[in-house]
């Protein structure tokens, strides 16, 4: 063979094998052009913190987004139950308890703040109080109601009953734990009461509805306050409801519904 021909041969030999290598690369799924992008967008975001801070804000927000989508109130309101026309008490009754329910969490928040020794109790339980007056504005936006709600700041009530009892529970309960687990227990008391005497005044679905989701949860919020007394070597005695009721509530397990946050912290009575 001339050398010629052996250079040829050579030359001829490289492309092929190249060839060859090509080929083999795209069955297996890589790009030469993309491997250089990826290596390039790779080193982009792990030089630039910026970029990295980008992509775990994006990761929060999501984490968070699936939270907030896991405490949104239950639509007690079916649209499927027709929109039907309210009685001035069941209008009343609607205006009033969204304004209970934001000072039990009014009350509980700013308590918690005071006593972080029971925080825990004092910071769950307003979660869900939140829950209950989202639950009834649901219901207000249902009947075109006006939401008395204006002004969502603590302390802060249309109803000026709520806005004194607000001061008085906080003024009682700033004054030692027991206290304030003592207020706590005194507005589920008040808010079972109420939702007792509402309840057998009305047979508007989204209201009983609603209203039923809402006393559920004051059961375990009861049972919740009623149990930390207790451990703490103190005693509550039921100002609202009979005593009854009470005993019955406090024998009884945690319920489903909107108290879901207080399960655990109830004693299940009479088991």
């Amino acid at each position: 063979m001339t050398k010629q021909n052996l250079i040829l041969t050579s030359v001829i030999s490289i492309v092929i094998i190249s060839g060859v290598g090509i080929l083999i690369a795209n069955s297996m799924g890589y790009s030469f052009g993309a491997g250089n992008q990826n290596k390039e967008q790779a080193q982009k975001y792990s030089s630039n913190p910026q970029n990295n801070s980008d992509q775990n804000r994006q990761g929060q927000t999501n984490k968070e987004s699936i939270a907030n989508n896991t405490n949104q109130p239950q639509n007690v309101a079916n649209t499927t139950n027709p929109v039907s026309t309210l009685t001035q008490a069941e209008q009343d009754m609607l205006l009033k308890m969204r304004e209970e329910e934001k000072l039990a969490r009014d009350v509980y928040v700013t308590l918690g703040q005071k006593f972080p020794s029971i925080g825990q109790i004092l910071t769950n339980i307003p979660k869900s109080e939140q829950k209950h007056t989202d639950t009834v504005k649901l219901v207000l936006d249902k009947y075109n109601l006006t939401d008395p709600i204006t002004d969502d700041t603590v302390g802060i009530f249309k109803d000026q009953t709520f806005a004194k009892l607000y001061q008085d529970l906080v003024a009682k309960g700033s004054v030692s734990e027991v206290e304030a687990l003592k207020v706590g227990a005194t507005i589920e008391d008040l808010d079972i009461n109420d939702l007792n005497s509402d309840l057998a005044k009305t047979t508007n679905p989204d209201i009983v509805g609603a209203f039923e989701k809402l006393r559920n949860g004051s059961y375990n919020h009861l049972r919740s306050f009623v149990n930390k007394i207790e451990q703490l070597g103190q005693s509550y005695t039921p100002q609202y409801i009979t005593e009854t009721q009470y005993q019955t509530i406090l024998s009884t397990p945690n319920t489903g519904g909107n108290g879901q946050e207080a399960k655990g912290q109830g004693k299940n009575r009479g088991n």
